[in-house]
């Protein structure tokens, strides 16, 4: 097998491994960073720019283009799980894009999408008694896939994989086991300006999350925002699982990287955490033992994807070779079968008229069969697309998505979008609870603002089309202050639309009117 390349960049740098099989095991030759900072472009600015920069640093080493393996991070991806009635293993790619149609918000019908199949050991991945099918799925705009071919074609590079990046490093973890004996684990890699969060049980990627991270690289303000991702991430899954709780956190990197972070961690989460040095679970050359990349950790994912290549094996999520239905069989020999059939029937014509007369019964018996066969297939069918359609009548969701609405709450302000909370400066809360109603949802504040003027600004951001802001109480806090500048207290209440209490308000509307949003107020 020729050389594998191992690709993928982000607005900071590209990272590249080269492996070389040989002999049933895969030997690293080069593993390096490339800068994209220096020249002020970032991904989104000049594609083309990225491309000539890989180029030029394969070039720099001698490493001519072969087989290459692109992974693409989670942001940008439309990926959920699904719940899917029983179906053999054949039906499940038509079965999944059915269903993700419908569930998912951005997906049309051109859009690449893969799965994988949850098996749920020992794990309540399902409701209890559901008797269905378990799957991750996961789907890419063709814009970003153009996006990402064009860069590599920059680099003279053609890209045959194109996988996800957590399910990729998640791999490499695996290969691990004795390593990692967990049964429920999460596996932290710390990238630049963002870090990707995979919980997993046994061999199952559960919960794949990739968060922004402010502050520069190893800062205690990013510690702090880490910190805190990982305590929800910990959060969401144990809620997921029926209550199963993370057992340890296992943090990619060298040996003597990360060390004031996993203390941090384990200090303020109580919880095991261990360095997984992505370098040392592969074989190297000299080289690159000499002269290791300055965070190996950020390594993990190429490696993975790397590995499973050289064995062959199937890449958990490919937007660019997804699971589809099997072709139907050639057609050739059942052709072929039915000449000589014909060609037999003539020389039996011709010679013993009973056995001719034998043969033409045993066709339209053979006939009758076929028919049989092919309309208890159709009947298999049409009940199948009733099941899918009960489900989906009773599955669509009437709640809010609460950790959405939360992020969307509290994540910090962007150029392009405003957070519906203010500013720590001008606003806290001291309580929230929520709540299913039969409009939606509901979320109740209760906190201290430094006046007037910061609570207006919490009506405006928490107003929109799919939000109604209902101010309950406000009063000026008397004597000593025991939130420091905080000097009022409010209660309110948030009432999250649900999509037919929408559409009823979008009824009402006039239809002169402007719908009014939160990103035009500089909201979500």
């Amino acid at each position: 097998m020729a050389r594998i390349i191992a690709l993928e960049w982000d607005n900071f740098e590209a990272r590249v491994v080269v492996g070389n099989p040989r002999a049933g095991r895969v030997v690293v030759e080069e593993a390096f960073a490339i800068d994209l900072r220096s020249s002020g472009t970032t991904l989104r600015d000049d594609q083309g720019v990225v491309g000539e920069k890989i180029a030029a640093a394969l070039a720099a080493r001698h490493i001519s283009p072969t087989t290459t393996l692109v992974a693409v991070g989670r942001p940008g991806i439309e990926l959920k799980r699904l719940s899917l009635p029983p179906a053999p293993e054949d039906e499940l790619p038509d079965l999944v894009r059915f269903a993700a149609l419908r569930e998912f918000t951005t997906l049309d019908e051109d859009w690449p999408l893969d799965f994988v199949l949850l098996t749920g050991k020992g794990v309540p991945l399902a409701s209890e008694g559901d008797e269905g099918q378990q799957v991750l799925a996961a789907a890419i705009s063709p814009e970003l896939v153009q996006q990402i071919q064009k860069t590599c074609e920059q680099a003279h590079l053609k890209p045959s994989r194109l996988v996800l990046r957590p399910f990729a490093a998640a791999s490499l973890l695996r290969r691990r086991r004795s390593e990692a004996p967990e049964r429920i684990r999460m596996l932290v890699d710390l990238l630049t300006g963002e870090a990707d969060l995979t919980v997993l049980v046994d061999d199952d990627v559960v919960l794949p999350r990739t968060v922004r991270l402010p502050g520069e690289y190893g800062t205690p303000q990013q510690t702090r925002a880490l910190v805190g991702e990982i305590r929800r991430t910990i959060a969401a899954a144990q809620n997921q699982l029926g209550g199963e709780r993370v057992e340890a956190i296992y943090l990619c990197g060298g040996r003597n990287e990360h060390e004031a972070l996993a203390e941090s961690i384990a200090a303020d989460l109580d919880i095991s955490v261990k360095r997984f040095d992505p370098v040392v679970a592969v074989d190297v050359a000299r080289s690159v033992q000499k002269a290791p990349p300055q965070h190996p950790g950020r390594f993990a994912p190429l490696l993975g994807m790397l590995l499973e290549e050289a064995d062959e094996q199937r890449h958990a999520i490919d937007f660019l070779n997804p699971r589809q239905k099997p072709e139907p069989p050639s057609q050739r020999r059942k052709y072929a079968l039915i000449g000589g059939a014909a060609l037999s029937v003539v020389l039996l014509i011709a010679l013993w008229p009973m056995l001719t007369l034998w043969q033409l019964k045993a066709d339209i018996a053979d006939l009758n069969r076929t028919f049989g066969d092919q309309d208890k297939a159709v009947k298999s069918a049409v009940a199948l697309t009733k099941k899918v359609d009960q489900i989906e009548r009773s599955w669509v969701a009437q709640d809010a998505v609460w950790l959405d609405e939360l992020y969307d709450m509290s994540r910090p302000d962007e150029p392009q979008r405003r957070a519906s909370f203010p500013p720590a400066q001008h606003a806290m809360l001291t309580k929230l609870s929520v709540s299913s109603i039969p409009r939606g949802g509901s979320i109740s504040l209760a906190g201290v603002a430094d006046g007037d003027a910061t609570l207006a600004d919490l009506h405006r951001r928490s107003r929109d089309d799919r939000h109604e802001y209902q101010p309950l109480s406000s009063k000026v806090i008397r004597g000593e202050k025991p939130f420091g500048t905080y000097g009022r207290e409010f209660s309110a209440r948030v009432i999250v639309l649900n999509e037919a209490e929408q559409a009823v308000r979008r009824r009402k509307k006039p239809a002169s009117a402007k719908s009014t949003s939160r990103t035009s107020q500089g909201g979500k």
